[in-house]
């Protein structure tokens, strides 16, 4: 078989293609799976550095979230990708999955062929997008087609680009700690207009309303994207509502992992939130996607 990123010739039993770093199989949590299949827990351990948690919360009947990652592309990017599938939309978990299996694969052609602009993770949202559209036939209703919200990261070295379309959010956990993201949330569109104040919009019934997705034909995304540095031992967050509606702020989630030694390996720190969250009700699926940058850094 042909890697689906640059077409070079690949093991077929593969999680990587060696040439350009591309997800082959595994790699992907959940992606393609029927929704009945879907595990109720994934975890990927990469590294120390690199790892990633996705759980079915308490309440939920089946885990709709997605994650993509990938390491050590043209030596030292990494893709990470979350996507979750909206629950009211026709088999959310499908959609979730195919879109993070196009967004990470979208990237890594790029990376691979020597891009790694804003634009390229613009693009990558929008082949996730087209992804999920090309699930069902033209024409079919709204209401039976799947749905998802994404936020993706392009770590190169001291730099990640970030880019998003819904309420899954990105946040920078040390130093202070940093949301890097802003949802296309419904809250957010009648903040900006001044029809309410964020307390009101909070208690309003649309309050957990996105105004973005992927999977509708007839509404394309316009994704958001935005570049932040990165220092040695700072801790980048990737993850769905199901994790921060409990703990929205960066210090919220950081006061989550204290305690924790300084050591804890990525891994780790995902299955610490996963935790918190479940044990703070988990009435969502929750995902945590965590890298932590190599090199001497501040603790926590």
């Amino acid at each position: 078989m042909n890697c689906p990123a640059c077409d070079a010739a690949v093991d077929p039993d593969a999680r990587f293609c060696e040439s350009c770093g591309a997800l082959i199989a595994q790699a992907v949590a959940g992606a393609n799976a029927p929704a009945d299949a879907a595990a109720d827990r994934r975890e990927l351990d990469l590294s120390t550095y690199l790892g990633a948690v996705s759980d079915r919360g308490r309440v939920h009947a089946q885990n709709e979230d997605a994650v993509a990652v990938i390491s050590g592309i043209s030596g030292t990017s990494s893709i990470l990708v979350v996507c979750d599938g909206v629950s009211t939309s026709h088999d959310p978990a499908l959609g979730s999955g195919v879109a993070a299996e196009a967004a990470a694969n979208s990237l890594a052609k790029s990376v691979a062929a020597g891009r790694d602009s804003k634009e390229i993770m613009w693009a990558a949202v929008l082949d996730a997008h087209a992804a999920v559209c090309d699930l069902m036939p033209a024409g079919t209703d709204g209401s039976d087609r799947p749905l998802a919200t994404i936020v993706a990261a392009l770590v190169r070295a001291d730099t990640a680009i970030i880019g998003w379309a819904g309420d899954s959010r990105a946040y920078l956990l040390s130093s202070g700690g940093k949301l890097l993201t802003r949802d296309d949330s419904w809250v957010n569109w009648v903040v900006e207009r001044g029809d309410m104040t964020e307390a009101q919009a909070m208690r309003a019934p649309n309050a957990h309303a996105i105004t973005q997705c992927l999977g509708d034909p007839d509404e394309a995304p316009d994704p958001q994207v935005v570049t932040t540095a990165l220092t040695p031992g700072e801790k980048l967050l990737l993850c769905s509502d199901g994790l921060w509606n409990y703990a929205p702020t960066a210090a919220a989630l950081a006061a989550w992992l204290a305690g924790l030694p300084v050591a804890t390996p990525a891994i780790g720190l995902c299955r610490r939130l996963v935790e918190s969250a479940n044990s703070a009700g988990g009435r969502d699926n929750i995902t945590a996607v965590m890298l932590i940058v190599p090199g001497e850094g501040p603790p926590g």
